[in-house]
């Protein structure tokens, strides 16, 4: 079996320095060939995030050439592999935290790896980060760990409750449509906009949510929805959004929209897939390779 790679990573829609640290390695073993893959991301809100996470990519890369090398010799047994995972997690806590201590601040990263063999493969997920599988139909492997991700799984943020603490409860048949993250022009927001009266005459009780920051664009996009006579239906949220309110936008919402006129990939729609949320996007870039036309949104043409 040979196996084909390929990675990226994104800044993100808030953060001014990528910290994400990635790492995707193949290795020739005696029982075939391996692949570890390894994501982390900084904590948001804590320093020096980038370097926590470069920290635990190195200690699995190491791990990989030291000991999985020794280890491939022989088939591989689950026990082993979560015992040297976890101490291997363990001890990058303690030298994480101790850093922490020494800068006098606090810092930490996400984790999400992957040992691929020719047989099965083994998973660790730590924090809001989440792993797919992307076939015929795309299906989410890991949880996210945050508190407002738990108590939507536990039932206990409701669409409802998220409309509300939001100000938005009112008509429970009002369907919602989320924009989301920075507005920039290759997003195709004014198209958007533009489309939002025949979206209402179509669906008739219809709100759409633009939530991000807009920067020095945003009088153009206001005078856009003046113009389609929208404004009743759009709800305008400029500025950063707090990680701990981000969930409940998408929580709150029937359907996330990415009208990009040109893209790689959006981490928006993982956010959508971890709600359980369907996504309209552009057939541009690799979107359509992770919306699956007609099972988890729709893929439609730009402009």
């Amino acid at each position: 079996m040979e196996f084909y790679i390929s990675a990226t990573t994104d800044i993100g829609i808030r953060r001014k320095i990528n910290q994400d640290s990635l790492s995707v390695r193949r290795l020739e073993t005696r029982t075939g060939q391996m692949v570890l893959a390894v994501l982390c991301d900084g904590m948001g809100g804590l320093n020096f995030g980038e370097l926590a996470s470069a920290s635990i990519v190195s200690a699995f890369t190491e791990w990989m050439y030291r000991d999985l090398s020794a280890l491939s010799c022989y088939p591989l047994e689950d026990h082993t592999i979560r015992r040297q995972w976890s101490g291997l997690i363990a001890a990058e806590n303690r030298r994480i935290r101790a850093c922490g201590e020494g800068y006098h601040c606090l810092t930490g990263s996400t984790v999400t790896a992957l040992l691929l063999t020719e047989h099965r493969y083994y998973l660790l997920n730590i924090g809001d980060s989440r792993a797919y599988e992307i076939t015929g139909q795309v299906r989410q492997l890991t949880e996210d760990h945050t508190v407002v991700a738990n108590e939507v799984r536990l039932g206990n943020l409701t669409k409802e409750q998220a409309r509300a603490e939001l100000s938005m409860e009112g008509d429970s048949s009002e369907k919602i449509l989320l924009f989301f993250g920075f507005v920039r022009e290759y997003k195709g927001l004014e198209h958007l906009i533009a489309a939002m009266p025949e979206v209402r005459r179509r669906l008739g009780n219809v709100k759409l949510i633009i939530a991000g920051t807009f920067g020095r664009v945003r009088d153009r996009y206001l005078r856009l929805i003046d113009e389609r006579k929208v404004r009743d239906c759009i709800r305008v949220v400029d500025g950063y959004i707090p990680d701990n309110e981000v969930e409940r936008y998408f929580a709150a919402c029937d359907i996330v929209v990415l009208p990009y006129e040109s893209a790689t990939q959006s981490g928006i729609i993982q956010i959508a897939y971890g709600f359980g949320k369907p996504v309209i996007a552009t057939n541009v870039g690799g979107l359509p390779d992770v919306v699956m036309d007609g099972q988890t949104g729709y893929i439609v043409e730009r402009g």
